[in-house]
């Protein structure tokens, strides 16, 4: 649904290719709705139709295409790269959990170097004001901003956030609370939660009433087509990293296979993916 031509392919690449480096999300997915948007008006100048005279035309194609991307993605069953992403990361931190040989349950660290309860809540602040696409895009926020900058969290300890964030009941975004409290108690658990969750209930107050004109809008929708493959390329990105902490042994790697076969064959529920991982990883444990 995100690929959907040359354009945005190319932009894709390109957030892939600078996140592998380190660029800010931020401007990752800014900048590829700014890129989408210009190839957008290059595109529709260049043509010496209706849009290079200034009168722009009320459909096009690629606006049926966005509206269709649209509701397929409002459908209960998600699209199959966000299965296998549930799928594969729930599994990966059943295994980590079960080849440690230590029980699935998470107690708070102590407090890390350089920690503010303040600078806590403004990061899942900015976080919940731009995440956007998906909330897998959510797991590259805390790679860069937790883990690899600031050094608050281990990539353990990130790939048992996704856990918690996939089998407790609620959003994809308890893994922010998750990771609140393994960073500071609940302290943090409560600072991290408000902060990612109060830019929705600001944003959609204030976004509310201009939602029909950004339906018909011809510059809202290339715009968004650049933002939706970032997502996709950040999301990318951030499996690869979480796959070299995880892939290590001869039953991960397999297992994983094994799921990602059977989540493009069959689309399961995911309940049951989940289960069958944990009771892989408990044989396991059990013959090992």
């Amino acid at each position: 649904a995100a690929l959907k031509g040359v354009a945005t392919t190319v932009v894709g690449l390109a957030v892939l290719a600078l996140g592998v480096v380190g660029v800010s999300e931020v401007l990752l997915i800014l900048g590829a709705g700014v890129a989408m948007l210009a190839w957008s008006f290059v595109g529709r100048g260049g043509s010496g139709g209706e849009a290079g005279r200034g009168v722009v035309p009320r459909r096009r194609p690629w606006s049926l295409r966005w509206h269709r991307a649209r509701r397929a993605a409002l459908t209960p069953r998600p699209p199959l790269p966000t299965a296998r992403e549930r799928g594969s990361q729930v599994v990966r931190s059943a295994l980590c959990a079960l080849r440690s040989r230590r029980p699935f349950v998470f107690a708070a660290a102590a407090t890390p170097p350089g920690y503010s309860l303040t600078e806590l809540f403004w990061i899942f602040l900015k976080i919940g004001s731009v995440l956007y696409g998906s909330g897998y895009v959510l797991f590259a926020f805390l790679q860069a901003d937790l883990v690899d900058q600031r050094h608050w969290l281990t990539e353990r300890q990130l790939v048992d956030a996704i856990a918690v964030g996939q089998f407790t009941p609620g959003p994809l975004f308890s893994s922010a609370t998750f990771a609140g409290y393994v960073i500071d108690g609940w302290k943090g658990a409560l600072a991290a939660t408000a902060g990612i969750f109060l830019p929705s209930f600001v944003l959609v107050t204030v976004t509310h009433p201009f939602v029909p004109r950004l339906r018909r809008s011809p510059w809202a929708a290339p715009f968004l087509d650049g933002v939706n493959v970032a997502a996709l390329a950040l999301m990318a990105v951030v499996t690869v990293t979480l796959g070299r902490e995880t892939l290590d042994s001869w039953f991960a790697a397999p297992l994983f296979v094994v799921a990602v076969v059977v989540l493009v064959r069959f689309n399961p529920n995911s309940a049951w993916l989940v289960l069958a991982g944990i009771g892989a990883g408990l044989l396991h444990a059990w013959l090992a």
